[in-house]
């Protein structure tokens, strides 16, 4: 079998994601027969489509994630697979083969715009009273001041459950979402009971209201050049799952999901994070990046959870109070 040789393109320098292609490639091609299911090769075209979405990214490639440069590269490694069935397949609508991934990491050590070494993150994030959020600092451009990025909205967020337990009835829940000091945006809650009282749960509802929140700023604000939203979370439950694992599980199906009997936590929100996410992707523009720090960084948004978690408990007791007649 013929394995294509990425090495002749002149900008190709990641060795260990050609590596990965080379391997990937030469797994044996099962044997043609006639009645060789259309389904097996879309199956088996599906691992080259987020691999030519990476290869794009370090290398010269302009076409990444075509349908084009799929079925060439699909003749190229399948000798033996009839052009009329590679051809047919690569005419199906896009979203019936696997979505390619989208990159929804911000990790600043690794990009010489955020300092080198990375500047410590309260020099990163800074609030702007005129605008009402906080924003990126960088240096735009070799040799340039250091100065904010104009096209960015960094938010924290934080979820506290008291006590972290999705099996106990008494447990409280409560979120908090931070754009800044003394911005009107600056939101925090308690979980209604009919949602599971985790803290996992909580920083996915503030996850979801931020970008709710964005979307709805963008719609009022005259202006609105935002090109990235940077969200700070100290859970990495929240960052693994929304930048990493939501791929698989929408490309399982949401309701297959569902009906497993290890079924994924909070699939409904996830869901409505993954749809959401995509719509700003797509209709606005805009890429949602995730930031893992520490829980001293998001002081805010968990001043916010904590204050929203006490006033719930002080309801409580003065509900608690009451019927006692105290």
């Amino acid at each position: 079998m013929l394995v294509p040789s990425f090495h002749q393109s002149p900008q190709a320098d990641s060795p260990g994601l050609l590596q990965q292609v080379s391997q990937t490639m030469s797994q044996p091609v099962p044997d043609m027969t006639s009645n060789y299911q259309r389904y097996q090769v879309s199956t088996y075209l599906h691992p080259f489509r987020s691999l030519l979405v990476d290869l794009s990214e370090t290398t010269c490639l302009k076409t990444r994630s075509s349908l084009a440069s799929l079925a060439s590269l699909a003749r190229l490694v399948w000798q033996d697979v009839p052009p009329a069935i590679i051809s047919d397949i690569c005419r199906q609508p896009q979203d019936t083969l696997q979505r390619a991934p989208t990159c929804r990491k911000f990790i600043p050590q690794r990009n010489w715009r955020y300092g080198n070494p990375t500047f410590p993150i309260k020099k990163l994030v800074k609030y702007s009273p005129k605008y009402g959020y906080s924003r990126l600092f960088n240096f735009p451009y070799a040799g340039s001041h250091w100065r904010p990025r104009m096209n960015t909205i960094v938010i924290q967020i934080q979820g506290v459950a008291n006590p972290n337990s999705s099996t106990n009835p008494n447990s409280t829940a409560a979120a908090g979402v931070y754009f800044g000091r003394d911005s009107s945006h600056n939101i925090s809650f308690v979980l209604p009971s009919y949602m599971q009282q985790t803290s996992n749960r909580a920083v996915l509802e503030a996850a979801l209201v931020a970008l709710k929140e964005v979307v709805d700023m963008r719609q009022t604000v005259l202006d609105p050049r935002w090109k990235e939203i940077i969200i700070m979370t100290n859970s990495d439950y929240a960052k693994q799952g929304l930048t990493k694992w939501i791929w698989n599980w929408e490309r399982n199906g949401w309701n297959h999901m569902r009906q497993r009997n290890n079924a994924i936590s909070h699939v409904d929100t996830m869901q409505q994070l993954q749809n959401i996410m995509t719509y700003m992707e797509k209709t606005c523009n805009m890429a949602v990046r995730f930031w893992k720090v520490g829980r001293e960084d998001i002081a805010g948004a968990d001043g916010l959870a904590q204050l929203a978690m006490q006033m719930r408990q002080n309801n409580d007791l003065a509900g608690a109070l009451d019927m006692m007649g105290i």
